[in-house]
């Protein structure tokens, strides 16, 4: 592996290592800001509305989301994504602002916005600097240098986290997240300097001449499959991040000390993610079948849900661990094994599916599962739909490789 990445990296030509570079730094300086709007925010809205108001946010989120992307999408028909990312940049740091702003003079409203904006530009930017990076580089430069960028990059979120942390000394929680709209603009400035010759658009023009459902087929089923798989993971995931909001409201009372921790706690995440994209995930997927990968997931969520929320339930360092597990092996394991269920699919079947699972589903299912929190919030109910959701995951992973075997055969 060290060999093949050093020969890659040769062949490479200079103009080429430059534009890589800058889109490299560039992620870095959003991911690296992310943590600080992240922990900010939701400890700006937890103290002003409490963790039982979360699954409101999170629903308006969702929906916001969902507004955003539709109307982004036709700019991106339009515009360039040079142009799309300073948008998004400077939009993003008039929002963060003048929210703040507001907040600070006493609009506690504020914090609802404040929140869902922060789950709009991470999607957006994140979004077309990999668009961009997959179009930079042939496949298989991307094979070999996709990885190692995206785990790099995912070390922003490391320093972002720690950054925070180490900020509460010295300015408050409004002060931070002004503070963290600073590595946003940046990001902007450093993608300048990248090629502007290259778009994201051409490469989608020739799978949307066919609507997404159409696109897949005869492999609906499998399709589906894999979205209610997304759908189960993003379950157990808020339900998880309900019972820490929960438990982290009554533990840590001050706002400011609610920054620190998260700030910590983010940065643990990541830490986590960038582990596990560069140690465990290349031996996995080189020695283990991926119908084990798929299957070891819930295992291991089951194991850490008993172990820190039924055994040591109620203790602030296990919840907080098993939420760092799940948020760091979600972004990393999971996200990476999902993207391997697409492999069998033709070009046009893999457009229609990640549309389909990827934008549709997984919005669903965070909807939805905000919905039922909304309503249902006894903590024993919410831990008893934990477990639920895992069983089904496993149970689903069933008919669900049969179809991949299948499908296998048929291609």
């Amino acid at each position: 592996m060290p060999q093949n990445f050093i020969q890659t990296i040769k062949s490479i030509s200079g103009k080429d290592k430059k534009n890589l570079f800058f889109v490299a730094l560039s992620l870095f300086c959003v991911l690296f800001s992310y943590p600080i709007t992240r922990s900010t925010t939701t400890s700006i809205f937890l103290q002003s509305h409490g963790a039982k108001n979360s699954p409101v946010v999170w629903l308006y989120s969702v929906i916001g989301l969902t507004i955003v992307v539709f109307l982004f999408n036709k700019f991106q028909k339009q515009l360039k994504v040079h142009k799309l990312f300073y948008a998004v940049g400077i939009l993003s740091a008039v929002i963060f602002s003048a929210l703040t702003w507001g907040f600070f003079h006493g609009s506690e409203w504020m914090a609802y916005p404040l929140y869902v904006w922060k789950e709009i530009y991470i999607v957006l930017l994140v979004h077309l600097l990999f668009g961009y990076l997959t179009n930079s580089m042939s496949y298989e430069v991307a094979k070999v240098l996709y990885g190692p960028i995206g785990a790099m990059s995912s070390l922003g979120g490391v320093a972002g986290g720690a950054f925070t942390s180490w900020a509460t000394k010295n300015y408050s929680t409004l002060e931070i997240l002004i503070i963290g709209v600073l590595p946003i603009v940046l990001s902007g400035v450093v993608f300048y300097f990248t090629n502007k010759n290259i778009n994201i658009v051409e490469l989608q023009k020739e799978e949307e001449k066919a609507s997404p459902l159409k696109s897949i087929g005869n492999i609906k089923t499998y399709v589906f499959l894999i979205g209610a798989i997304i759908t189960f993971s993003q379950f157990f995931i808020n339900l998880a991040n309900f019972k820490f909001n929960i438990l982290f409201e009554s533990v840590v009372t001050e706002q400011i000390n609610k920054t620190d921790y998260l700030g910590k706690l983010y940065s643990m995440v990541n830490l986590v993610s960038f582990l596990v994209q560069i140690l465990l995930i290349p031996i996995l997927l080189r020695f283990v079948k991926l119908k084990i990968v798929h299957h070891l997931i819930p295992l291991l969520y089951l194991v850490v849900s008993i172990s820190c929320f039924g055994i040591a339930s109620g203790s602030m360092i296990f919840v907080a661990s098993a939420f760092v597990i799940f948020k760091g092996v979600d972004y990393s394991l999971f996200s990476t094994a999902k993207e391997l269920l697409y492999f069998p699919l033709s070009p046009s079947q893999k457009y229609g599916a990640k549309y389909i699972n990827d934008i549709v589903i997984y919005r669903f299912a965070k909807g939805l599962i905000s919905l039922i929190l909304i309503k249902i919030q006894m903590e024993s109910a919410v831990t008893w739909m934990m477990y639920l959701s895992l069983v089904i995951w496993l149970i689903l992973l069933i008919p669900l490789f049969k179809h991949e075997k299948n499908i296998l055969k048929e291609n």
